[in-house]
């Protein structure tokens, strides 16, 4: 693994027409839906976002076979925010053709943060968000201090209509999660905010064992660095996706 520095004020962009297209794979929420800021400043055509189900088992396996079936019929890099991150690790082990790279986000392949996931579990988490002086703790500890009003509604609005079942259960998905993963020939990323106080920085080490042609790139931002950094975020993601096309 190595660190790479990439020019975000460089001319970059996704003017040009690429061939891959980008899927999107989202994180606890598993609607996506805090994937609009990224997508209004990525402003391309080729793009999906794959929700996750709100019904039925929220294992690991079980959500890989489910997101398999919906990944489309053509070449595609994955963007796996957070909780999607073992899904994107376990569909690399499957043999598609079309799958042409990885760009992991603040994820994890073991459980990301114990002592938090420990306490998490008894919170009232959409209480929480909606209480008196919420705004500084979100911007503080999750959307980063410059997170805008939109973003905060996006965020409360995010987590209101989670099913308190599926939180639970996709809970101790992230509890019990331990991959074992090993690809040698797959391009991948991983995205390190420097202020994720959600997953361990130390879960990065996983990732360089696993992955032999991964890259990191280390952002100044919270958790949510592709809703904090969307500009800087989509130009990395169409420089990883120009060298792959090249290659």
């Amino acid at each position: 693994m190595f660190r790479v520095d990439v020019d975000v004020n460089s001319g970059l962009d996704f003017t040009k027409r690429y061939v891959l297209r980008i899927v999107l794979l989202p994180g606890l929420d598993g609607t996506g839906n805090l994937f609009a800021p990224f997508l209004e400043q990525l402003n391309i055509d080729d793009v999906q976002v794959i929700s996750l189900p709100d019904t039925g088992s929220q294992d690991y396996e079980t959500l890989t076979s489910y997101v398999e079936r919906l990944l489309p019929n053509k070449p595609f890099v994955l963007v796996a925010e957070s909780f999607s991150g073992p899904i994107a690790a376990l569909l690399s082990l499957r043999e598609m053709e079309n799958l042409k790279g990885i760009v992991f986000v603040a994820t994890f392949l073991s459980n990301p943060n114990p002592l938090l996931l420990s306490v998490a579990k008894y919170l009232p988490l959409k209480f929480m968000a909606n209480m008196p002086f919420s705004s500084a703790i979100l911007r503080t500890f999750l959307l980063g201090k410059n997170a805008d009003d939109n973003l905060l509604s996006l965020f409360r609005a995010t987590l209101e209509e989670m099913s308190p079942t599926i939180l639970r259960a996709r809970l101790k998905s992230l509890a019990t999660v331990k991959l074992s993963i090993s690809n040698d020939d797959l391009p991948t990323s991983y995205i390190l905010p420097l202020c994720d106080c959600l997953v361990c920085k130390s879960k990065v080490r996983e990732f360089e064992g696993s992955f032999a042609k991964i890259e990191m790139i280390i952002f100044e931002g919270p958790h949510f660095i592709l809703q904090s950094k969307c500009n800087d975020v989509k130009r990395y993601i169409a420089n990883f996706i120009e060298n792959i096309q090249v290659a």
